[in-house]
């Protein structure tokens, strides 16, 4: 894919579209291998809800090839909207990492890291995707260019996952049992419950410090230093859990990173893998659409969380699995706060600590800032409730 010359793609319906193909050949493609892209999705205007979703794609491939026609042919000298990569592809998207860039015909797809992603941080993420390929979970890897910074990937003519709500019928019957699957797959160790969280507390508070010395908002360093100093101090406290259970997780399992087949699912975008608490992926998941939807109510949101930890306990229980019998209740409320303190610890190193911009990083604070004080507000409304169904005991 990747070509010693730079080639212009057009910005259209937020995709980077090539200027060099043929455009009935491209509409083709666009027609039949773009799945993943949401061309079928109706637009917000709800009259268009009421189309069936192949006439909308249809109506927007024909849209999106007029219009590039007239702007390889017409208007080429008044467009700003484009981009030049030196890939030769279909479509680009741009992504927080760099870029992604689609060969709708080879069905392959080449991601191209940005100059934060250098050196070490990209032979991590290399090393984490040749690790999760073991497990058939993700799309085939095809090489790595370790002097570009760059991933070649198998493309997945797959649907992503619709925008769950958690507890939902369709997230019990299509999304859940592909984190319970990863779960039977991945290989899972015990690790001592001190060692563990006193390193997640010590990388936070190292980054966090760092911050504080570059002058950077007093106010949220603060915030985030004696949150993390308050939860890892509590976790020890509880002195009947000793060992907990790490395993892979992917680390940002919502919907626009999943797609589905008939029957089974497969994880994209997995930069994020590692080690983690067992339950991490499963937690991201539920407190995703907090952090994405303020309409949710806490309390509703509390309420329902002892009902899918009812189900799974149900469902593990039946398993010949070595964690059938671990999902008391005391034990579910030490996950989801373990989840807490591995959610600071995974939003320094595959975000904040990446970017040298101070800008950038004052950006990052101040969203999982945001983000901290929601999952504080959560564990509130939990915790009102009775003692006995909210309250890790000892």
């Amino acid at each position: 894919m990747r070509v010693n010359r730079m080639v212009k793609y057009y910005d259209i319906y937020d995709l980077f579209v090539s200027t060099e193909k043929n455009c009935l050949i491209l509409g083709w493609l666009l027609l039949f291998r773009t799945r993943p892209f949401n061309l079928h999705v109706p637009a917000r205007r709800s009259y268009l809800r009421k189309i069936p979703g192949k006439f909308i794609k249809i109506f927007r491939v024909t849209n999106l090839v007029f219009r590039l026609f007239l702007l390889k042919n017409v208007y080429r000298k008044t467009n700003n909207n484009f981009i030049n990569v030196p890939f030769d592809g279909h479509v680009v998207l741009e992504t927080s990492e760099g870029y992604k860039v689609f060969d709708l015909k080879r069905r392959l797809v080449a991601t191209q890291y940005n100059k934060e992603h250098q050196g070490e941080i990209f032979d991590g993420i290399a090393k984490k995707l040749k690790e999760i390929s073991k497990y058939d979970v993700s799309s085939t890897l095809k090489s790595i260019d370790y002097q570009r910074r760059c991933i070649y990937e198998e493309y997945l003519n797959l649907y992503k996952a619709n925008n769950f709500y958690p507890f939902s019928t369709y997230f019990n019957e299509r999304i859940l049992p592909i984190w319970e699957r990863n779960k039977e797959r991945f290989p899972k160790r015990k690790i001592d419950v001190k060692t563990y969280i006193l390193n997640q507390e010590s990388f936070i508070l190292k980054s966090i410090n760092q911050y504080k010395e570059k002058g950077h908002s007093q106010e949220i360093v603060d915030y985030i230093r004696n949150y993390t100093k308050e939860l890892s101090a509590g976790l020890l406290a509880k002195k009947s859990i000793n060992t907990i259970n790490l395993s892979l997780t992917h680390g940002d399992m919502h919907y626009k990173n999943i797609l589905l087949s008939k029957k089974d699912g497969l994880m994209i975008d997995c930069n994020t893998i590692k080690e983690r608490s067992i339950f991490h992926d499963f937690f991201y998941m539920l407190f995703y659409n907090l952090f994405k939807d303020s309409t949710i109510s806490y309390h509703e949101f509390a309420d329902k969380l002892d009902a899918c930890f009812a189900k799974i306990a149900i469902r593990s229980q039946g398993e010949n699995s070595e964690l059938g019998n671990q999902f008391t209740i005391h034990e579910n409320d030490f996950y989801r706060r373990l989840f807490y303190l591995e959610y600071v610890s995974l939003a320094f190193e595959f975000n904040i600590n990446i970017y040298n911009d101070k800008d950038q990083v004052q950006e990052g604070l101040s969203y999982y800032y945001g983000h901290i004080k929601l999952l504080k507000d959560v564990e509130s409304n939990i915790s009102s409730r009775s003692l006995g169904n909210s309250e890790i005991v000892s």
